[in-house]
């Protein structure tokens, strides 16, 4: 009797967690990025960052709040750089900053949020661009980094109500 009490115990404590049917879902979209890669940019294995907001094709204005989890490896000292680019042209940059009480010296992944203020007068495409801030090395015997690995997720900025 105490040996199978034991084992119920022990299956029990293995078991995944159970979601609350009432807890809210977040749609979120994850890797490879949603816009073409820019030269010497990689694209971030699936699993590794995923992005709860904005979802690619978002139409968002300024302040425009970046938000997800990433793998602790793409932050060094608890940030890697966020960008808003138009045309090629970089019009915004934040550090997306990890989020209490996650920590990127942890093994894991890491909530992150960035807030990029942008200026507009019309509807514009845009790209959001989220890199790595900690590249492998090119090679094992080498102190080289290799290049970033990057999402890039399609937006409309939208000009501020007037």
């Amino acid at each position: 009797m105490r040996l199978a009490l034991l084992a119920f115990v022990a299956l029990a404590a293995c078991a995944p967690e159970a979601v609350s049917p009432s807890a809210p879902q977040t749609p979120a979209a994850e890797a490879p990025a949603s816009a073409p890669l820019a030269e010497g940019e990689i694209p971030a294995p699936v699993g590794e960052i995923t992005i709860s907001s904005p979802l690619a094709g978002a139409r968002v204005s300024s302040p425009l709040l970046v938000e997800g989890i990433a793998i602790n490896n793409w932050m060094f000292e608890g940030v890697f750089p966020a960008e808003l680019a138009v045309d090629g042209a970089v019009i915004a940059q934040a550090p997306a900053q990890q989020q209490a009480p996650d920590n990127w010296t942890n093994p894991g992944p890491v909530r992150f949020k960035a807030e990029l203020t942008f200026t507009v007068t019309e509807e514009k495409n845009a790209v959001l661009i989220l890199r790595e801030d900690s590249p492998r090395p090119v090679s094992a015997d080498s102190d080289v980094a290799g290049p970033a690995r990057t999402v890039r997720i399609p937006v409309t900025l939208l000009p501020m109500a007037q």
